[in-house]
């Protein structure tokens, strides 16, 4: 073997070692949220999401925005059902390969003929980019929170589509006018990434324009601009002809602009030009974490601006046309860095920009921006510093900062209770933090407690309905039914656009008016809640009861039937059996009894 081939073997196991190192890393920083709880947004994405338990009727459910992503939840069920351990696996694992990737796309662009680089320094930025991403704390809400491994998974298409798309064009330059099998095959499998990350989150629209600001920083024009950009545009019609495919929009063109409009807004709540502005001084924040991470929480009490005339986002713009500068400047002194940069502001624009969202900032949001900061970052500073111990030193350093930084805030996402008391300690006049905190309390029955954290959380926001149906439910709990029914009432009063609140005060209020032993009145409002949520068995289960209560089997026993065609339903069963009990139908009647006792023998 030659001197150069073992020096290449050499570097091989090296880098696998190195890369063994990364993955031990992110599973022993995130060690701690293996057995945390379902968190937060858990609850309706994943344990009460009836869509997810049936792997069948997941798989069929394509036009689904977030297809690929709640897939993975409903595989994650299939085999292990509410066993929060592998839904936690599966974020790092994810996690992990994401760094992996970020360090094959480092040394991939650092050969391309416009960012040429030798072998040590694009080694060293490539495994400090992945190392520095791994152990970055500013990512725990994307790795700790489950229901955010729609923007770990995004990123991870992501990555692979850009990944891919380089490396065959790099194929393009050796063999310009050859269709190999390689260069068709990563072509095509650059476009299936793409169409993947495309149905797991929206943040995966901005690929084409990443892929061809790719092309105007590493490949030199060896080869015609037409030709090249009527590939790229070709690629933006088949994204957008895939929306369209997926989403079934269709009808007159006035139409199809209104829903792309209103597709287009999270939130009526705040205007394009309020959010726009707003988010000039969040992207300085971001930047701020990324470089400090510190004082990190779930829900930031975050001010509005509602001109670019304010101080602060004024000084917000100034900085953010700075770096834009930057990127300019350093275009042909250092492409890598001001590629970087390009990476940083097109990854943040589908959720910084001109689209309205409830939240205006939220740290999961840099997870795919944070690939390009931390490659421009890295990138200087290998022009900064040139000598190699002290680049090592330097990085070394940080990573370990950050993964103690990363193994410190996992604490917080073990439990409701961690998370929530961190964000009350650090947005004191955040009313959903007082909310979800009280909500923590009600559920372990410290009703004194809770009623604390609720009328605190309606003195910050008195039109916010959470807590007016936590206070009607600990009122139904105590069976002071009155006083349960007008704070559920008030919750009704106060509008809340969130289905799912709505949907879980209509069923307390049918509850109580059935404790109460007003019948009609119930049903009525479980009815009312199965048109807003017609998939609910809670509600479904609630109806038939009441259908029983009053003396109308025969109505319980039709809509049982017709759900438990769906899904087995222990309750349900029971009810059932109950129900044909009622009608006289004995045999029916203990057919279903031993059904729910096989039911009940196998979990």
């Amino acid at each position: 073997m030659s001197v150069q081939a073992l020096v290449k073997e050499e570097r091989r196991k090296a880098a696998f070692l190195l890369l063994l190192c990364l993955a031990l890393l992110g599973m022993l920083i995130y060690s701690r949220v293996f057995f945390g709880s379902f968190l937060f947004d858990d609850r309706s994405g994943i344990v009460e999401n009836e869509a997810i338990k049936n792997l069948f009727r997941s798989l069929k459910n394509i036009s689904d925005r977030r297809y690929i992503g709640n897939l993975t939840f409903s595989l994650n069920y299939t085999f292990g059902g509410l066993h929060v351990f592998g839904y936690h696996l599966v974020n790092i694992l994810i996690h992990i390969g994401n760094a992996v990737l970020l360090y094959l796309l480092v040394r991939v662009i650092c050969r391309t003929p416009g960012i040429s680089m030798q072998e040590r320094s694009s080694g060293f930025i490539a495994f400090s980019a992945a190392f520095l991403f791994v152990a970055h704390p500013l990512h725990t809400q994307s790795v700790a929170y489950i229901s955010q491994r729609v923007t770990s998974l995004a990123t991870l298409f992501y990555l692979s589509s850009v990944l891919l798309y380089v490396k065959a064009r790099c194929f393009d330059l050796k063999l310009p006018k050859v269709a190999t099998a390689q260069k068709i095959s990563y072509y095509g499998l650059a476009l299936l990434a793409a169409l993947l990350g495309f149905k797991t989150k929206e943040i995966a629209a901005t690929l084409p324009i990443m892929i061809i600001c790719f092309e105007f920083f590493c490949f030199k024009d060896k080869e015609r601009v037409v030709r090249r950009m009527f590939f790229l545009l070709s690629m933006l019609v088949l994204m957008a002809a895939a929306y369209l495919a997926f989403q079934k929009t269709g009808g007159p063109l006035a139409h199809v602009m209104s829903s792309i409009d209103t597709a287009s807004k999270e939130t009526v709540s705040i205007s394009r030009s309020e959010y726009f502005v707003t988010q000039l001084r969040v992207i300085v924040t971001y930047v701020r974490l990324l470089l400090l991470p510190m004082n990190q929480v779930l829900d930031y009490d975050y001010p509005k601006f509602t001109t670019v005339l304010a101080p602060a986002a004024f000084m917000s713009l100034i900085l953010l046309c700075s770096l834009i500068w930057a990127a300019v400047w350093m275009f042909n002194k250092s492409r890598l860095v001001s590629l970087g940069i390009a990476w940083f502001f097109i990854a943040l624009s589908v959720e910084s920009s001109i689209i309205p969202i409830r939240d205006v900032i939220n740290e999961q949001r840099t997870y795919l921006p944070s690939i390009g900061f931390l490659i421009a970052v890295l990138a200087a500073s290998d022009r900064v510093i040139t000598i190699d111990r002290f680049r090592i030193f330097f990085v070394v350093t940080v990573v370990l900062l950050f993964s103690a930084g990363t193994y410190a805030r996992n604490r917080v996402w073990k439990s409701s209770e961690t998370l929530w008391a961190d964000v009350v300690a650090k947005a004191p006049y955040n009313a959903r933090g007082y909310n979800n905190l009280g909500t923590v309390y009600k559920e372990r029955n410290e009703f004194t407690r809770a009623i604390t954290y609720f009328e605190e959380s309606l003195k910050l926001r008195s039109n916010l309905a959470a807590p007016y149906y936590n206070l009607g439910d600990i009122e139904y709990r105590r069976g002071n039914y009155g006083k349960a029914i007008e704070y559920l009432n008030r919750a009704l009063g106060a509008g809340s656009k969130d289905k799912l609140m709505t949907v879980d005060v209509l069923n307390k209020l049918g509850r109580t008016y059935g404790a109460m032993g007003q019948s009609d009145k119930a049903i009525e409002y479980f009815q009312q809640g199965l048109k807003l949520y017609p998939d609910s068995f809670v509600l479904m289960n609630n109806l038939g009861v009441q259908y029983i209560k009053s003396d109308r089997p025969q109505h319980a026993v039709e809509l049982y039937e017709k759900e438990l065609r769906l899904r087995e339903d222990y309750a349900m069963i029971v009810n059932l059996s109950v129900a044909y009990g009622m009608l006289g139908e004995t045999e029916k009647s203990e057919r279903m009894k031993q059904r729910a006792l096989d039911i009940r023998a196998g979990q």
